[in-house]
């Protein structure tokens, strides 16, 4: 049994229609608590477990649902998107050690989403952004994260990048991905062998001679003070 340090109570936040819930579905499915994750579609989610929920296909109510993950017991705390229900999302945020902002993809930072920033930045709750929906047509990780930056925070910054937007095909997105992290390489390559050079020299200078160590070691050492 999780004792009070293990215990975290994380609420997911956001506009309606952002994917709350089915984030929360694919966690728990992920973490071994349902054998099958269930769909706001479908109407078989474990969060929308009221029958009016489950009619309209969206979340009225507060619902909470645990699991075990990595020796800590996280309570997940699924609250609705609508204006009307805030109250519920107040609710979830005075009970919450962390904020998860659930972002669509598509549309961007919207008006529930900010205002609930605000409210979580009010009460000192650490906040984390979790971009949904980038399998979608007209999704883009980049123009989101900007959005984030100008609205939320200037200083947000990605801990994981997404590997492909919108649908497409395995051999373009691995394309793409490939692309990036031969650029990053290339990049790299360059980096360090503009930090060798100067190395380089001063050993072939003691290799040919004290004159050409003199010549370059004033070279090297000011290339580590910049």
């Amino acid at each position: 049994m999780a004792t009070t340090e293990q215990i975290r109570n994380v609420v997911l936040l956001g506009h309606n229609g952002s994917g709350k819930t089915s984030l929360a579905e694919a966690m728990l499915h992920e973490a071994q608590v349902t054998s099958r994750q269930g769909t706001v579609e479908r109407g078989d989610t474990v969060m929308d477990h009221d029958p009016e929920e489950r009619a309209l296909g969206q979340s009225i109510s507060l619902a909470v649902a645990s699991f075990d993950w990595q020796g800590h017991r996280i309570n997940l705390i699924d609250t609705p998107g609508y204006a009307d229900f805030r109250g519920e999302a107040i609710l979830g945020l005075a009970a919450a050690d962390l904020a998860v902002f659930v972002i669509d993809g598509v549309a961007g930072v919207q008006s529930q989403d900010v205002a609930l920033w605000r409210l979580a930045s009010s009460m000192a709750i650490p906040r984390l952004v979790f971009v949904n929906k980038l399998d979608r047509e007209r999704s883009s990780f980049d123009r989101t994260l900007a959005q984030v930056r100008e609205v939320f925070s200037s200083h947000a910054d990605p801990a994981e990048l997404p590997i492909g937007e919108e649908s497409g095909s395995l051999d373009a997105m691995l394309g793409k991905v490939a692309g990036f992290y031969e650029e990053e390489v290339d990049n790299a390559v360059d980096s360090l062998s503009s930090l060798l050079e100067p190395l380089i020299m001063v050993v072939l200078g003691v290799l040919i001679g004290g004159l050409v160590i003199a010549m370059y070691l004033p070279i090297f050492m000011l290339g580590q003070v910049i």
